[in-house]
Protein backbone atom coordinates (compact mmCIF):
# COMPACT_ATOMS: atom_id res chain seq x y z
CA UNK A 1 0.00 0.00 0.00
CA UNK A 2 2.92 2.35 0.53
CA UNK A 3 3.92 2.16 -3.14
CA UNK A 4 0.36 2.43 -4.48
CA UNK A 5 -1.55 5.23 -2.73
CA UNK A 6 -4.21 5.39 -5.49
CA UNK A 7 -5.16 1.75 -4.86
CA UNK A 8 -6.04 2.53 -1.26
CA UNK A 9 -8.27 5.42 -2.32
CA UNK A 10 -10.04 3.22 -4.88
CA UNK A 11 -10.65 0.54 -2.26
CA UNK A 12 -12.24 3.12 0.02
CA UNK A 13 -14.49 4.33 -2.80
CA UNK A 14 -15.55 0.78 -3.62
CA UNK A 15 -16.61 0.13 -0.04
CA UNK A 16 -19.42 2.71 0.06
CA UNK A 17 -22.20 2.28 2.50
CA UNK A 18 -25.72 1.70 1.16
CA UNK A 19 -27.75 4.89 1.03
CA UNK A 20 -31.02 5.47 2.77
CA UNK A 21 -34.27 5.17 0.78
CA UNK A 22 -35.46 8.42 -0.76
CA UNK A 23 -38.63 9.57 -2.45
CA UNK A 24 -38.25 11.03 -5.93
CA UNK A 25 -40.85 13.10 -7.78
CA UNK A 26 -40.77 12.62 -11.56
CA UNK A 27 -41.81 15.24 -14.14
CA UNK A 28 -45.11 13.46 -14.82
CA UNK A 29 -46.02 13.60 -11.12
CA UNK A 30 -45.15 9.99 -10.34
CA UNK A 31 -43.27 9.36 -7.13
CA UNK A 32 -40.71 6.60 -6.77
CA UNK A 33 -39.26 5.24 -3.60
CA UNK A 34 -35.75 3.97 -3.98
CA UNK A 35 -32.20 4.00 -2.77
CA UNK A 36 -29.37 5.95 -4.35
CA UNK A 37 -26.76 3.43 -5.48
CA UNK A 38 -24.25 5.95 -6.77
CA UNK A 39 -24.03 9.66 -7.38
CA UNK A 40 -21.97 11.43 -10.03
CA UNK A 41 -22.29 15.20 -10.30
CA UNK A 42 -25.90 15.97 -11.11
CA UNK A 43 -26.97 12.40 -11.96
CA UNK A 44 -27.96 9.51 -9.73
CA UNK A 45 -28.20 5.78 -10.17
CA UNK A 46 -31.22 4.53 -8.28
CA UNK A 47 -32.33 1.15 -7.13
CA UNK A 48 -36.11 1.07 -7.38
CA UNK A 49 -38.43 -1.84 -6.83
CA UNK A 50 -41.53 -1.51 -8.96
CA UNK A 51 -44.35 -4.01 -8.60
CA UNK A 52 -47.87 -4.03 -9.90
CA UNK A 53 -50.68 -5.89 -8.37
CA UNK A 54 -52.30 -8.74 -10.22
CA UNK A 55 -55.50 -6.73 -10.41
CA UNK A 56 -53.72 -3.84 -12.17
CA UNK A 57 -52.13 -6.26 -14.66
CA UNK A 58 -55.52 -7.88 -15.35
CA UNK A 59 -57.01 -4.44 -15.94
CA UNK A 60 -54.30 -3.57 -18.46
CA UNK A 61 -54.70 -6.88 -20.29
CA UNK A 62 -58.49 -6.48 -20.44
CA UNK A 63 -58.17 -2.88 -21.68
CA UNK A 64 -55.77 -3.94 -24.46
CA UNK A 65 -58.11 -6.80 -25.43
CA UNK A 66 -61.13 -4.48 -25.63
CA UNK A 67 -59.18 -1.87 -27.63
CA UNK A 68 -58.08 -4.51 -30.14
CA UNK A 69 -61.62 -5.90 -30.46
CA UNK A 70 -63.04 -2.38 -30.90
CA UNK A 71 -60.49 -1.82 -33.67
CA UNK A 72 -61.88 -4.98 -35.36
CA UNK A 73 -58.51 -6.70 -35.06
CA UNK A 74 -58.97 -10.44 -35.64
CA UNK A 75 -55.74 -11.69 -34.12
CA UNK A 76 -55.63 -10.14 -30.65
CA UNK A 77 -52.62 -10.15 -28.37
CA UNK A 78 -52.84 -13.21 -26.18
CA UNK A 79 -52.04 -13.50 -22.53
CA UNK A 80 -51.84 -16.75 -20.60
CA UNK A 81 -53.86 -15.06 -17.86
CA UNK A 82 -56.73 -13.85 -20.08
CA UNK A 83 -59.15 -16.57 -21.13
CA UNK A 84 -61.14 -14.63 -23.79
CA UNK A 85 -57.98 -13.80 -25.76
CA UNK A 86 -56.93 -17.44 -25.67
CA UNK A 87 -60.39 -18.64 -26.74
CA UNK A 88 -60.47 -16.15 -29.65
CA UNK A 89 -57.04 -17.30 -30.79
CA UNK A 90 -58.00 -20.98 -30.64
CA UNK A 91 -61.19 -20.26 -32.61
CA UNK A 92 -59.26 -18.34 -35.29
CA UNK A 93 -56.62 -21.08 -35.49
CA UNK A 94 -59.31 -23.70 -36.06
CA UNK A 95 -60.90 -21.55 -38.78
CA UNK A 96 -57.51 -21.07 -40.43
CA UNK A 97 -56.84 -24.83 -40.38
CA UNK A 98 -60.19 -25.47 -42.07
CA UNK A 99 -59.45 -22.79 -44.66
CA UNK A 100 -55.99 -24.18 -45.39
CA UNK A 101 -57.34 -27.71 -45.56
CA UNK A 102 -59.76 -26.68 -48.30
CA UNK A 103 -57.01 -25.25 -50.52
CA UNK A 104 -56.13 -27.59 -53.35
CA UNK A 105 -52.35 -27.61 -53.55
CA UNK A 106 -51.89 -30.67 -55.78
CA UNK A 107 -53.10 -31.09 -59.34
CA UNK A 108 -55.55 -33.91 -59.84
CA UNK A 109 -53.41 -35.44 -62.59
CA UNK A 110 -49.76 -36.40 -62.39
CA UNK A 111 -47.87 -34.47 -65.09
CA UNK A 112 -45.16 -37.10 -65.36
CA UNK A 113 -47.66 -39.87 -66.01
CA UNK A 114 -49.54 -37.70 -68.52
CA UNK A 115 -46.28 -37.02 -70.39
CA UNK A 116 -45.38 -40.72 -70.45
CA UNK A 117 -48.86 -41.62 -71.72
CA UNK A 118 -48.59 -38.97 -74.46
CA UNK A 119 -45.16 -40.23 -75.48
CA UNK A 120 -46.43 -43.82 -75.60
CA UNK A 121 -49.48 -42.79 -77.67
CA UNK A 122 -47.34 -40.84 -80.15
CA UNK A 123 -44.92 -43.77 -80.47
CA UNK A 124 -47.89 -46.14 -80.91
CA UNK A 125 -48.85 -44.52 -84.18
CA UNK A 126 -52.57 -43.94 -83.43
CA UNK A 127 -53.43 -40.30 -84.27
CA UNK A 128 -56.67 -40.21 -82.22
CA UNK A 129 -54.98 -41.68 -79.12
CA UNK A 130 -52.04 -39.29 -79.52
CA UNK A 131 -54.36 -36.27 -79.79
CA UNK A 132 -56.30 -37.21 -76.64
CA UNK A 133 -53.10 -38.03 -74.73
CA UNK A 134 -51.58 -34.66 -75.71
CA UNK A 135 -54.76 -32.87 -74.58
CA UNK A 136 -54.57 -34.68 -71.25
CA UNK A 137 -50.91 -33.70 -70.90
CA UNK A 138 -51.79 -30.03 -71.51
CA UNK A 139 -54.52 -30.26 -68.86
CA UNK A 140 -51.96 -31.72 -66.43
CA UNK A 141 -49.81 -28.59 -66.97
CA UNK A 142 -46.93 -30.36 -68.67
CA UNK A 143 -44.60 -27.59 -69.91
CA UNK A 144 -44.82 -26.68 -73.60
CA UNK A 145 -41.12 -27.38 -74.17
CA UNK A 146 -41.83 -31.05 -73.42
CA UNK A 147 -45.00 -31.23 -75.51
CA UNK A 148 -43.62 -29.44 -78.60
CA UNK A 149 -41.57 -32.45 -79.87
CA UNK A 150 -44.48 -34.82 -79.20
CA UNK A 151 -46.92 -32.54 -81.06
CA UNK A 152 -44.50 -32.36 -83.99
CA UNK A 153 -44.23 -36.15 -84.03
CA UNK A 154 -48.04 -36.50 -83.74
CA UNK A 155 -48.51 -34.39 -86.89
CA UNK A 156 -46.45 -36.91 -88.84
CA UNK A 157 -48.67 -39.84 -87.78
CA UNK A 158 -50.72 -41.14 -90.72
Amino acid sequence: MKNKPALGALCLLAATLPCVADTFLLKDGTTLNGAIVSEAGDSYILEVQVTKSIKEEDTLIEARYKAEKDAKQNWVTISPFHKPSLEDTVKLCEQELVRLGAVQTVLGVDGGKAYRDAWTAVQGGNAAAAASALAAAKTAAVPARYLAPLEAAAKNIK
